[in-house]
C-alpha cells in the first residue's frame, strides 16, 4: 500500500474511533471530520497552505440556503482536519500566502464528504485581477456594485463596491465565473448585465450599457391597475425588488440598453398572490398596446387564477418552527402575449409563529415547496434522524393537513415526515459513490419535483448512501443515475416515527444504458454550446419491470418504506417524468444521455443553447431499452 494511502486510511480510522462514544451535546453528531493532506508542487508537505471547504443545500443556487464555509490550517506533516456537516457534499481547495506573482493554489475537489480522505496538491497560481467599468458616466447619479459568482460546484459568492470605475476581484478558484453589475440609487439595486470572467486576462472589462428608463404597466385582465404591487427584476439566480406599481398602474425603472439581448425577467406580485411576468410592448398585438407606450416599455395583464399558499410548520411537539427557510418555484403569467409564462424560484422564511405565505401557486393546484435546513434546524430534529441528513426536506406540503387557504392553512408537523436512508450498489454489492438522486411526488394534485435551479439532484457519499427527510404516508418517485446507469423506482412511506431510525433500502443500479450521440449543425460542424434534454412524450407510460415489496413491509415497527409499482395511470406518468435529464455537449458536440433499461414509448430529445430557455430543435427516438451508440443529430439553428 502506498505511504500516502496508508496515512489517509489511518487518519480516517482514527477519526471514526474517536467519534464512537455517545456525545451529550445535541448538535455534536451533525459534524464529522474532513481530513487529508496538502502537498506543494514538489510533493512535500505544504505547510503555508490553508484549506477551504464550502457547501450549500442547493450547490448551484448561490442565493438560497445557509452556506457552510470552513477554513482549516495544515499541520507540520502537511495534514489537515476540519469539522464539516455530515451528509453534505463540499467543494474544497487549498491555497497559500499571496506573493508577487499571485496566490498559489491547488485544483478544486468537489463532492467531499465527512470522513472521506482527500489529497490537495499545489499546481497553479491565481492571478490578482480587477474588474474595470468602461463608460460608467452613462449612469450619472448612480453608484455601482458587483456580484461575483465563482462557478465552483458549490457556488462561492462575493459582493464588491466599485470605486472610480474599478474593483479588485476576489481570488477565483474555478475555471469560470460570472460578474453581475448593478447600478445603485436610493438603496435600489438595478441589475444591468452579467458577464463571464475571462480567465486569461488580467482585467475584466465591462462595457456599461447606455442608461434607459422604461415604464412597467401592470393591470389585471379588466385593466384595473395593480396599485402597490412590488416589481422584481431577475439576474442570475436572484430576484431584485426595484419598486412598486403606482396609482396609475405604472412604475418607471432604470435599465441598461441590451445589445446582447440578455434574458432579464421582470415580475409583478399582486396582493392576491398572483405573480405575472412583463413582456415588451413591441411584442404585443397592436390592439393591446397601451396609449403612449414606447416599444421598450413593459406590460403585464395579470391572470388571477394564481393565489397565495398559507402554511404552518410545527415540530414534533406541536411548537412553531420559526425562521425556517422554504424554497419554492412556480410559474408566472401574462394573458396578452405569445410568451405568456415564465418560471421563477425564490425562498422565504417562516415567522415567529411558524407561518408562511407562498405566492404564485396555481388555484386548486400545488406549490413546489421544500425546506432548506440550517444547522440550527438540523440540531432541533429528533436525535434518531439528524446525523448525516441531507439539508433539504423534500415536498413537506404533500403530507400536510388543511387546504392552504388563510382560513385553513396547510399544517406540517415533523410527525408528517419520514426519514429514509437509501444505499446504491453495483455488481457484487459494491457501493457506488456520487449517485445523483432526485425525487418527485406521484399523486395527482400534489406534484412536486426536486428543487433545482439549472443544477442537479442530491448526491450519495463515498459509501453510496444518502439520508433524506420526505413526506410520510405518500407515494414518491425516485430517479438515481451514475454515468449511464439509471434507476427509476416508486415507493411508499409510513408516517414519521420520531424515536425510530430512518427507513433503509438498498438499490442495485442497472447496467449502463442510454444514448451516445453527436450534435452538429447543417454544415456538419460540432455544436459545443448546447444542452440535450430527454423527456417522455405522449400518454403511454414506460413498461416498468422491477420487483415490488408486499404491503406488509409498512407494518414493521419504526419508519419504513416499500417499493411499489403504481396502478394509477397518472402516477405512472408522473414516474415517467423522473428520468428526464439534461446533459451538455462537449467540444466535439458529443453527449451521453442515461436512460432506464426498459422500453419507453414517445421518447423525445430537445436541444437548446447552454443557459437559454428556448428550445431550438427536437427529435423523436425509438427507445427499446438497448443502448444507442451512434446517434447523430443535425439540428436547426
Amino acid at each position: 500500500m502506498p505511504i500516502r494511502t496508508l496515512v489517509l486510511t489511518c487518519l480516517c480510522i482514527c477519526a471514526r474511533a474517536q467519534e464512537t462514544p455517545a456525545v451529550a451535546d445535541a448538535a455534536a453528531d451533525l459534524r464529522g471530520p474532513a481530513l487529508g493532506e496538502v502537498r506543494d508542487a514538489n510533493g512535500k508537505p505544504w505547510l503555508a497552505a490553508e484549506v477551504v471547504l464550502v457547501s450549500r443545500p442547493l450547490p448551484h443556487d448561490a442565493n438560497a440556503g445557509e452556506v457552510d464555509r470552513v477554513v482549516a490550517k495544515v499541520d507540520e506533516r502537511g495534514r489537515f482536519r476540519a469539522s464539516i456537516l455530515r451528509g453534505r457534499p463540499y467543494t474544497a481547495w487549498a491555497w497559500g500566502d499571496v506573493g508577487a506573482d499571485g496566490r498559489p493554489a491547488s485544483a478544486v475537489v468537489d463532492r467531499v464528504f465527512a470522513q472521506q480522505p482527500i489529497v490537495l496538491k499545489q499546481e497553479r497560481v491565481l492571478k490578482a485581477r480587477d474588474v474595470v467599468l468602461d463608460h460608467p458616466d452613462r449612469w450619472e447619479g448612480f453608484t455601482f456594485r458587483v456580484r461575483v459568482v465563482d462557478a465552483t460546484w458549490n457556488r462561492d459568492v462575493h459582493w464588491l463596491d466599485v470605486n472610480d470605475g474599478r474593483a479588485r476581484l476576489p481570488w477565483l478558484v474555478s475555471k469560470a465565473a460570472d460578474v453581475e453589475l448593478f447600478a445603485v440609487r436610493d438603496g435600489v439595486l438595478n441589475p444591468i448585465l452579467s458577464e463571464p470572467v475571462d480567465a486569461t486576462r488580467a482585467e475584466v472589462r465591462i462595457q456599461v450599457p447606455e442608461h434607459q428608463r422604461v415604464t412597467c404597466i401592470a393591470t389585471d385582465e379588466t385593466r384595473e391597475p395593480l396599485v402597490g404591487a412590488p416589481v422584481f427584476r431577475s439576474l442570475g439566480d436572484v430576484m431584485h425588488r426595484v419598486g412598486a406599481i403606482d396609482a396609475t398602474g405604472k412604475l418607471v425603472i432604470d435599465v441598461g440598453s441590451d445589445p446582447k439581448r440578455q434574458r432579464f425577467d421582470t415580475f409583478v406580485l399582486a396582493d392576491t398572490g398572483a405573480m405575472g411576468v412583463f413582456s415588451r410592448v413591441q411584442s404585443l398585438a397592436r390592439d393591446d398596446v397601451p396609449a403612449g407606450a414606447a416599444p421598450d416599455d413593459l406590460l403585464c395583464r395579470l391572470r388571477q387564477e394564481w393565489r397565495v399558499v398559507h402554511a404552518i410548520f410545527l415540530d414534533d411537539g406541536g411548537r412553531p418552527l420559526a425562521n425556517l427557510e422554504v424554497w419554492y418555484s412556480g410559474t408566472t403569467v401574462n394573458s396578452r402575449t405569445r410568451s405568456s409564462a415564465a418560471s421563477f424560484c425564490t425562498s422565504r422564511r417562516t415567522d415567529a409563529n411558524g407561518t408562511i405565505q407562498l405566492p404564485g401557486a396555481l388555484q386548486g393546484g400545488w406549490v413546489n415547496a421544500h425546506v432548506l435546513l440550517g444547522e440550527r434546524d438540523l440540531a432541533a430534529l429528533p436525535v434518531a434522524w439528524r446525523a448525516g441528513l441531507t439539508p433539504i426536506v423534500f415536498a413537506p406540503l404533500a403530507a400536510a393537513r388543511g387546504s392552504g387557504i388563510k382560513e385553513d392553512p396547510y399544517v406540517v408537523s415533523l410527525r408528517d415526515l419520514c426519514p429514509v436512508e437509501l444505499t446504491f450498489v453495483g455488481p457484487g454489492r459494491t457501493a457506488v459513490p456520487n449517485v445523483e438522486v432526485a425525487l418527485g411526488t406521484l399523486r395527482s394534485g400534489v406534484y412536486a419535483g426536486w428543487p433545482r435551479r439549472n443544477g442537479s439532484g442530491a448526491f450519495t457519499d463515498e459509501r453510496g448512501r444518502i439520508r433524506l427527510l420526505v413526506p410520510g404516508a405518500q407515494h414518491l418517485g425516485l430517479s438515481a443515475r451514475a454515468d449511464l446507469r439509471m434507476l427509476v423506482r416508486a415507493f411508499e412511506t409510513t408516517p414519521g416515527r420520531v424515536t425510530a431510525e430512518p427507513a433503509t433500502v438498498t438499490f442495485e443500479l442497472p447496467a449502463p444504458a442510454g444514448i451516445r450521440g453527436r450534435l452538429v449543425d447543417a454544415a456538419g460542424v460540432a455544436v459545443h454550446d448546447s444542452v440535450v434534454q430527454v423527456t417522455c412524450g405522449g400518454e403511454a407510460a414506460p413498461r416498468w419491470k422491477y420487483e415490488i415489496d408486499p404491503p406488509s413491509v409498512l407494518e414493521a415497527p419504526g419508519n419504513a418504506l416499500r417499493v411499489l409499482l403504481p396502478e394509477d395511470q397518472k402516477e405512472l406518468r408522473a414516474l415517467a417524468y423522473l428520468f428526464g435529464t439534461q446533459v451538455a455537449t462537449d467540444a466535439e458536440g458529443r453527449f451521453a444521455v442515461p436512460l432506464p433499461p426498459v422500453a419507453i414509448p414517445g421518447l423525445m430529445l430537445f436541444n437548446s443553447r447552454r443557459g437559454d430557455r428556448v428550445i431550438y430543435d427536437s427529435r423523436n427516438v425509438t427507445w427499446t431499452g438497448e443502448t444507442i451508440d451512434d446517434f447523430e443529430w443535425t439540428i436547426r439553428r
